[in-house]
């Protein structure tokens, strides 16, 4: 790491594994993604949430966080083209917009860029789904920020 370069986790993060197979049946496989297609983003009254999705299974390689310049979370996806749209909007706290970058012909990131440091866990979306998600919990982690709804009840 470069002098005077800060970088921290900005959250915890969670893969959450198949469930396993009922007895007697047998979960088809899922071949492993060779792209990813599309970024989308949901805005929930309790999560923020990006969707990932491939043409087939996938898992990031790493996680990281930034916080230079502005904070950013970082997913790195080795062997993956790249055909989702090069940028998506999202504009909805804490998250800006997501940028999926062909950094290499071994190395494709998924870069969410965000307006403040946040907490958020990744998740397979479902088994069988190719899809990964990074969830953002609303007002968590906000100064004074609470949660509406049988969540804030806790």
């Amino acid at each position: 790491m470069r002098a005077g370069t800060r970088c921290r986790a900005i959250g915890w993060m969670l893969l959450v594994a198949a469930p396993a197979a009922a007895a007697g049946e047998l979960a088809a496989p899922v071949r492993a993604a060779t792209a990813i297609l599309a970024v989308d983003a949901a805005v929930g009254p309790h999560a923020v949430t990006v969707t990932i999705r491939g043409n087939g299974g996938l898992s990031p390689a790493r996680v990281r966080g930034f916080e230079h310049f502005r904070p950013r979370l970082v997913l790195d996806f080795p062997g993956l083209a790249a055909e989702a749209g090069a940028s998506t909007r999202v504009d909805a706290d804490p998250v800006d917009r997501v940028r999926v970058d062909r950094r290499s012909v071994g190395l494709t990131q998924v870069v969410l860029e965000l307006v403040r440091s946040a907490p958020y866990r990744v998740e397979a979306a479902e088994p069988g789904v190719p899809t990964v998600q990074v969830v953002f919990p609303r007002d968590a982690g906000r100064p004074g920020g609470r949660a509406s709804g049988p969540e804030g009840a806790r």
